[in-house]
């Protein structure tokens, strides 16, 4: 399923090469554009990771609902919605039988209300926002009552079949779908689905899809790899995820010069961070606020600078709702860690955002990708859709989503801590800790004599999901109550966050209580990658992995309902130093064989290519191998120095085979292989599996 362009000239393997695969090459040599940012790459991304979400994702669905049915959620849209509400609504369409059942909660106004579906026309200037010329059908009418309201319909099969659903809209009853109130659009993973269910698409692999020459047809742009019959779900996929790092990487969506990858940095773990912005120069699009007059409030710069924080409107931009800053989330790992626990199901359809309610749209990764285009790309606050930035396309969201959904972790490679043996006693007693629910009493006084971290309860096998729900949680645990947060002192009015959800309420330590936006709720991130993607927490308040540890230890974690009542027992955390550091060393470890996972991943695929591909390749390859030395290196304990010190060499040799550009591809090759053979052995130094 890899989309990279094939080598031009591969290196004989045997003896004697078949005339046929010489005519391969030089027919794949003729094709390959020959300025070397034309290959379709797509980098950090990984097709298996994105092909295993998929296959859980349809599996899971499959258990929930039948093959047919296909649920879209529905709620505000800071990008879409004319004025704020708290109106959610959950759609449910079955392709077979033609049954479309609605659901909404919330309405703020009793009343009649239409649901309309909208298919986005293509061409110039045209966007997933509903406009004149798009294909609208008007589903049915309802009524509201106390809040609530139910719409059940039917259409015939062969209509719904026929009409491309981008987005769906709630109205007012003499309302066009043009002045919606509420919106919802089907997640990427969603539309390829239903593409499936109409022969569109195929998982079947026929012996065709091993034919050499379907990797000539991938290299031409756009090319469609059917031959009479459905296209195949890789091919597609590696085509959408390469369109997708583009537009992440490179779109503007004709705003202020800034892209996705202006904040989500792929050589950074697709984040930033304050030593990482220092390096950066002062043209760069993230400091727009500092260079364009027009956007000085854009951004608080002091506080992005010195403390990594962006400004978010992520309560919406009505003047009586402050913006606030966070830090900008890494996005590994994602199709592991975005599913929504039960009780969140009606209010958000995916755990995405450091909220865990993808707050500036309708709950969705895909939606989310839309309000970060208006939050953080607009050319004046005045963020007038095509005069200050460009909406994007149903495609395009779709593209970026599968994109992000590809980078890190698979499915099929989430870790089991039951299996892993690490050769440190220290690192296997931090691991014996974070694994441990129950604190040791003190059987007369009920204190506590022997704390452990209770963490995966919430972290399962140190991922984002909860041990008990197997999905996302979001959790009150006190954070924003930390009476030190350095950029509060720095700047004492600065607004505190509510988290999930944008009711108004109260928040901060007991002395300092002010006014916020939600309940107290915060997402649960992975710990697989966290070592080396602080500062920790939504707000950046610590630097640490292990000062992060030592953050549960405070009575601002333990006095919480995250501590005492999310789970139904008692979670509050005691931990010594000793601890806290070997916690530390587990979290590291786990971390630098997640680095090292990825580095050997990149490094394989350069060697399928050549010139500018492969050197790019292997500079990612070489930022996760270096954080994978960093990880360790920065260990208060000093872990796993002789891992440590083949690691370093590995990463020597990386660099030599990025920086080297005229050289033959066999001795770059043979740097890469040498790297690769290094980095397995220090992972020997470190664990043991069965």
């Amino acid at each position: 399923m890899n989309t990279q362009p094939m080598r031009a000239a591969a290196r004989p393997t045997r003896a004697l090469i078949g005339f046929s695969v010489l005519a391969l090459a030089l027919l794949v040599g003729a094709l390959r554009p020959s300025t070397p940012e034309a290959p379709r790459m797509i980098g950090m991304a990984d097709l298996d990771t994105l092909y295993q979400a998929y296959e859980r994702w349809s599996s899971a669905r499959d258990r929930s609902a039948a093959p047919t049915a296909f649920r879209i959620p529905l709620g505000y849209s800071k990008a879409f919605s004319p004025v704020y509400t708290e109106a959610k609504g959950l759609l449910k369409v079955d392709r077979q039988s033609g049954q479309v059942s609605l659901s909404v909660s919330h309405f703020s106004r009793d009343g009649a209300y239409r649901l309309w579906w909208v298919s986005n026309e293509p061409g110039p200037h045209r966007s997933i926002r509903p406009e004149q010329g798009d294909r609208f059908l008007d589903v049915g009418r309802f009524v509201a009552r106390d809040g609530t309201a139910q719409l059940e319909t039917t259409l015939s099969p062969e209509l719904i079949a026929s009409f491309k659903l981008d987005l769906a809209v709630i109205t007012p009853d003499t309302a066009k779908p043009t002045d919606g109130l509420i919106f919802g659009a089907p997640s990427a993973f969603e539309t390829l689905r239903q593409r499936e269910f109409l022969g569109e698409l195929t998982r079947q692999r026929t012996a065709a899809d091993s034919d050499p020459l379907r990797a000539v047809e991938m290299l031409l742009p756009g090319k469609a790899v059917a031959t009479g019959r459905a296209l195949d779900l890789g091919s597609v996929l590696g085509e959408r995820v390469a369109r997708g790092r583009d537009l992440f990487l490179n779109e503007t969506f004709d705003g202020n010069g800034r892209t996705c990858g202006t904040c989500h940095r792929p050589d950074n773990n697709h984040t930033i961070d304050p030593a990482y912005i220092a390096k950066l120069p002062p043209h760069d699009p993230l400091f727009v606020a500092d260079t364009n007059p027009a956007l000085k409030k854009l951004e608080r710069p002091w506080l992005l600078r010195k403390f990594g924080l962006v400004l978010t409107n992520i309560d919406g931009f009505e003047a009586d709702k402050p913006p606030i800053m966070r830090s900008v989330p890494h996005l590994l790992g994602l199709s592991n860690s975005i599913a929504v626990e039960e009780e969140d199901a009606g209010m958000t359809a995916q755990a995405v955002g450091w909220s865990g309610d993808g707050a500036p749209a309708p709950g969705s990764l895909k939606m989310f990708t839309a309000g970060a285009i208006m939050q953080h790309f607009p050319k004046t606050l005045a963020r007038v859709p095509g005069q200050d930035f460009r909406e994007a396309t149903a495609e395009e969201l779709e593209d970026i989503e599968l994109y992000m959904l590809s980078l890190g972790r698979g499915p099929g490679e989430e870790l089991d801590l039951k299996t892993l043996v690490f050769k440190s006693e220290f690192v296997e007693k931090g691991k014996l800790i974070f694994d441990t629910k129950q604190n040791a009493k003190d059987p007369v006084t009920g204190e506590i004599v022997h704390g452990t971290g209770n963490c995966n309860g919430c972290h399962e096998n140190a991922g984002a999901n909860s041990s008990t729900t197997k999905a996302n949680p979001t959790r009150d645990t006190g954070i924003e109550n930390l009476p030190d947060h350095p950029a509060r002192l720095a700047q004492p009015n600065m607004a505190y966050d509510g988290g999930f959800g944008t009711l108004p309420n109260t928040c901060g330590p007991d002395d300092a209580r002010g006014a916020c936006f939600g309940d107290h709720r915060f997402n649960t991130p992975s710990l697989v990658e966290a070592a080396d993607t602080g500062p920790f927490f939504h707000n950046n308040v610590v630097n640490t992995i292990e000062e992060a540890i030592a953050v549960y230890n405070q009575p601002a974690f333990n006095n919480s309902p995250g501590a005492l009542t999310s789970s139904g027992a008692d979670r509050t955390v005691l931990l010594d130093p000793d601890s806290i550091n070997a916690v530390g060393a587990f979290l590291r470890t786990i971390n630098a064989l997640e680095n090292l996972r990825s580095s050997d991943k990149l490094d394989q695929q350069a060697q399928s290519l050549n010139g500018y591909a492969a050197r790019e390749m292997i500079r990612l390859a070489a930022a996760e191998t270096q954080d994978a030395v960093q990880v360790l290196r920065k260990s208060p304990t000093g872990i796993y120095p002789d891992a440590l010190a083949l690691l370093q060499r590995a990463l020597y040799l990386e660099k030599k085979a990025h920086e080297s550009k005229d050289v033959p591809e066999w001795w770059r090759d043979r740097q890469v292989r040498t790297a690769i053979s290094l980095k397995d052995q220090a992972r020997q130094l470190m664990v043991t599996t069965p």
